[in-house]
C-alpha cells in the first residue's frame, strides 16, 4: 500500500510540473503592448495608441522588455525571471528603468486569449500604488 501510494505521489508531482511547464511554454514568444490602463492615487491614464510601442520578449524563465523613450534617443525597459500557473504571472525584477522594483516580485492575475495577453494586478509608485491593466498582443 506504501508503494502504491509513493507512485500516485510521484503521478501526481510529475503531473503538475508538466502543467506548470505548459503553462510557462504557452507565454514564450514577442510581445507587443497595445492597451495600458494606469490608476494612480490622484488620475488614471489610458492608452490604445503608442508612438513608440513597449515589446517584451519571453522564453522558459525570463522576461525583458524595452521601448524607444520619447526623446528618440533612449531606450526604456526591464527584465528578470517569472513564473506562471495559468492565472498568476510573478515577475521577479532583476533590472528595470524604475529602480525602486530592483529585486521585487510583481505579481499579475494572468488571463490568455488566444494572441491576446491581459495582466492586471497592484505596483509599486512613488506616491503609492499603481493599478495597472495591460493588454499585449503577440507578435511572434
Amino acid at each position: 500500500m506504501k508503494k502504491l501510494i509513493f507512485i500516485a505521489s510521484v503521478f501526481l508531482l510529475l503531473g503538475t510540473t508538466s502543467l506548470l511547464s505548459q503553462n510557462s511554454d504557452e507565454l514564450q514568444g514577442a510581445w507587443e503592448i497595445i492597451y495600458t490602463e494606469y490608476a494612480f492615487p490622484d488620475t488614471t491614464t489610458i492608452t490604445t495608441q503608442f508612438d513608440n510601442p513597449t515589446v517584451k520578449l519571453l522564453t522558459k524563465k525570463h522576461f525583458a522588455f524595452g521601448n524607444l523613450a520619447s526623446d528618440g534617443e533612449s531606450v526604456r525597459g526591464g527584465g528578470g525571471t517569472y513564473s506562471f500557473d495559468g492565472k498568476t504571472y510573478i515577475e521577479h525584477v532583476k533590472y528595470h528603468r524604475y529602480t525602486p522594483l530592483i529585486g521585487k516580485s510583481i505579481e499579475l492575475e494572468s488571463k490568455l486569449e488566444g494572441d491576446k495577453w491581459t495582466i492586471k494586478g497592484v505596483v509599486p509608485g512613488d506616491n503609492g500604488e499603481i493599478h495597472l491593466k495591460e493588454i499585449w498582443k503577440r507578435i511572434e
